[in-house]
């Protein structure tokens, strides 16, 4: 099987979700005996794997060098118009006419601008999220009306492309159940789910009868998102956890300003970025996926049960079906009711976390793996079918 990947994502960057799930499609494409090859939108040459998976011929466009006339927004969502687009589109017009695939992969929204350079090669849209879904979550949970106004806009652009995109490709990968059920609304075209994998060393699930040690992992440079962290810090404060013994460790990229509002909180310790998280995942109790704008809940989702960890979470940011409230995980309505939901847990033990942890680790093990990303590939482009 001879396969293309067009990709904006370097799948050696393993700190970025989007690299794991790049790393994902091509190790489940290794398992169907194929190495594809690969053109890499970035600043960099895809690095060297370490034996984790295999490609064949990679090439790149060095998007870190200007082009002549900057544009400060362009008519594709998610693509800066600065960017060296037109040569990364030349560059898959050539390789297209010069080899021939079973099938060329587009390797998230972002690179869409390439399908009609593929002419008649069969297209695997290989999606990371619902793009368009992921904007009206935005326009629903932004509180300052004129950011409201531009996702607002940026929702029906993005509404727009993405429902013309998916009418001209072949088949369509998804990462959740939820998001499934949201394209399938919009499309007829063969949609499977590859669930996302993450690859955890063999760490116990635990989680003591009298949790002491809360984490949130993340990326929180995105304006959003440091607001969602500054949020959950204030809510520890104002709902005194730290007199119940709490200690809330947050793991990931942060800006000073960022982290200096929150240390001043007792209780929380910023780490910044670590290149391994086992040592943080076992030394924590309990799980928080505090997001309620942007992507990545997904993963983390995934990677918190992987771990075998007691999660908390936004209802409106998992729309996941495969993670069950009240069976593998604990939703709330937003970071307010999340914090006080589990100082009340705590306080007078309502919850068993015992049973939670071992669901959501179970469901990651028997759903979340290699074999069942490959299963559900080669369905998908062989047109098999198939339950998922």
């Amino acid at each position: 099987m001879k396969v293309l990947i067009i990709s904006w994502e370097d799948p050696s960057l393993a700190e970025r979700g989007d690299a794991i799930y790049t790393r994902n499609l091509i190790e489940g494409l290794n398992e169907l005996k194929c190495r594809p090859d690969i053109i890499y939108y970035g600043n960099n040459v895809v690095q060297d794997s370490n034996g984790l998976y295999e490609i064949g011929e990679s090439q790149f466009i060095n998007f870190s060098a200007r082009a002549k006339f900057l544009v400060g927004l362009s008519f594709l969502p998610g693509m800066v118009a600065n960017r060296k687009r037109r040569e990364y589109m030349e560059l898959v017009a050539k390789i297209c006419s010069q080899k021939s695939y079973d099938f060329v992969i587009i390797n998230h929204f972002k690179m869409s601008f390439c399908l009609p350079m593929l002419g008649n090669q069969r297209v695997l849209y290989f999606s990371h999220n619902n793009e368009a879904g992921l904007l009206w979550n935005n326009v629903t949970h932004e509180r300052s009306t004129w950011r409201k106004l531009i996702y607002l806009q940026d929702w029906m652009k993005t509404r727009f492309y993405e429902d013309r995109f998916l009418s001209r490709v072949n088949m369509v990968s998804v990462i959740s159940a939820g998001d499934k059920g949201e394209l399938a609304r919009r499309t007829n075209k063969p949609i499977r789910v590859l669930r996302p994998i993450i690859n955890t060393s063999n760490v116990e699930a635990s989680c003591r009868s009298d949790p002491k040690k809360l984490m949130v992992v993340g990326s929180y440079t995105w304006r959003p998102k440091a607001e969602n962290i500054i949020e959950l810090a204030k809510c520890f404060e104002k709902y005194n956890l730290l007199q119940l013994g709490l200690q809330l460790v947050i793991v990931g990229k942060m800006n000073q300003v960022t982290k200096k509002m929150i240390t001043k909180i007792p209780g929380i310790k910023c780490i910044g970025f670590v290149e391994d998280l086992t040592p943080w995942y076992r030394n924590c109790d309990i799980s928080i996926v505090p997001e309620t704008m942007g992507g990545g809940f997904k993963l983390k989702l995934s990677e918190a049960a992987s771990y075998g960890k007691v999660i908390y979470g936004i209802r409106d940011a998992v729309n996941s079906d495969d993670f069950v409230d009240g069976l593998h995980l604990l939703l709330f309505d937003d970071i307010d009711s999340l914090v006080k939901g589990l100082k009340e847990d705590i306080m007078f033990s309502k919850r068993d976390y015992s049973s939670l942890r071992k669901a959501a680790k179970k469901l990651v093990q028997t759903k979340f793996t290699r074999e069942e990303f490959a299963r559900s590939l080669k369905a998908l482009v062989l047109d098999e079918p198939i339950n998922s």
